[in-house]
């Protein structure tokens, strides 16, 4: 039962570790954080050669989509209510093959041109606007224009459906005067875990780019910090358990003393005795990990989903059960359960069955 409970313990920490890696980069990646971002460079407003990027871009097989994006501060209001927003102005085709975001079209459509717009759920409750309603936008050159609302969405991220308003980029830079000028271009892969790779090509190619493992460096770091924190309460069970294992093969061995004599006495040697008392870490290290497994699957099933509140957002995290942390708790299971009875087998095989047979 002990290795049973720390197997069930490694196995259910892991499973929800996993699950808010997955639910956090699922959230961000692609969404609010793009694979690879093509920012300009420094002593620059705009990227310059957005042609060549392009066609660059173009050319990589592994790149999914891209969207340039052009990105203003801006005030829309609604009668005598107005709200700061971040206006980016996108083409709808590439920003839906780069960041997905017509997937969380609450109403509406993400296909707007011309004096169209589409905002989130939250900025259109707080203004108390609703589809295809007209708004005014300030622009920071004191141009105001009004806009149609076409599409309302709902991301559940607070920061995004508070405050960004997406309209055409082609509407955006003719109020602007940035013809062909692009703030950043947003990438996305066929494989995120290749973002560096390509990072590091468009470099090379004089472009500013970065991956995003770069961008959301705070996210990761509150990973590894997570990790740290399991490895340390891992640590702490190893021990627990070792310890607790070890006094139970000790008394085993001082129960057993008499039999291990008659064995030895009988012909059988150390190594044999050794390998008898390893055999049975083995078997209850197999036998702990197979409760424990159905024990931490069992509790995860049960509790089904756990909903926190992360970086001004609510998440739901689900338990992952991978094959790699199964098979380490596996290993975690045989090497604890080795090195506790390791000692006592010791202690077994180099028994003198004289001594024991004559006290015993």
């Amino acid at each position: 039962m002990i290795i049973s409970g720390a197997v069930a313990l490694y196995l259910f920490s892991y499973a929800l570790l996993n699950g808010l890696i997955v639910a956090t980069l699922e959230k961000s990646l692609g969404l609010t954080i793009p694979h690879i971002e093509i920012s300009p460079g420094e002593n620059e407003s705009y990227i310059p050669n957005t042609s060549r990027l392009y066609s660059f871009l173009e050319k990589v097989e592994d790149v999914e989509g891209y969207s340039p994006r052009i990105i203003s501060y801006a005030i829309i209001s609604k009668g005598n209510r107005i709200s700061s927003v971040h206006l980016i102005g996108v083409d709808p085709l590439l920003e839906e093959k780069t960041s997905g975001i017509n997937k969380y079209l609450a109403n509406g459509t993400f296909r707007f041109k011309g004096k169209e717009i589409v905002l989130g759920k939250s900025l259109a409750d707080k203004l108390k606007i609703t589809l295809n309603e007209t708004v005014r936008i300030i622009f920071p050159n004191g141009v105001i224009e009004e806009f149609r609302v076409v599409g309302v969405y709902n991301t559940g991220i607070k920061q995004l459906d508070e405050s960004v308003v997406y309209c055409s980029i082609y509407t955006i830079e003719g109020y602007l005067g940035l013809k062909e000028k692009v703030n950043y271009v947003a990438v996305k892969l066929r494989d995120p875990s290749i973002a560096e790779k390509i990072a590091e090509e468009l470099c090379s190619e004089g472009f500013n780019a970065k991956d995003w493992g770069k961008i959301a460096e705070n996210i990761m770091k509150l990973i590894n910090t997570e990790q740290f924190f399991i490895a340390v309460l891992m640590d702490t069970i190893v021990a627990v358990t070792g310890l607790g294992i070890m006094n139970v093969m000790i008394l085993l061995t001082e129960s057993k003393k008499r039999d291990i004599g008659i064995l030895k006495a009988i012909g059988a040697t150390s190594i044999e005795i050794l390998l008898i008392f390893l055999f049975i870490a083995v078997v209850y290290g197999v036998l702990g990990f197979i409760l424990g497994t159905v024990i931490a699957y069992g509790f995860a099933k049960a509790i089904g989903a756990i909903s926190v509140e992360f970086v001004a957002e609510s998440i739901r995290i689900n338990f992952v059960f991978t094959a790699k942390t199964i098979f380490e708790s596996f290993l975690f299971s045989l090497v604890v359960s080795g090195i506790s009875c390791s000692y006592s087998a010791y202690k077994s095989s180099v028994l003198k069955p004289v001594e024991v047979i004559r006290f015993g």
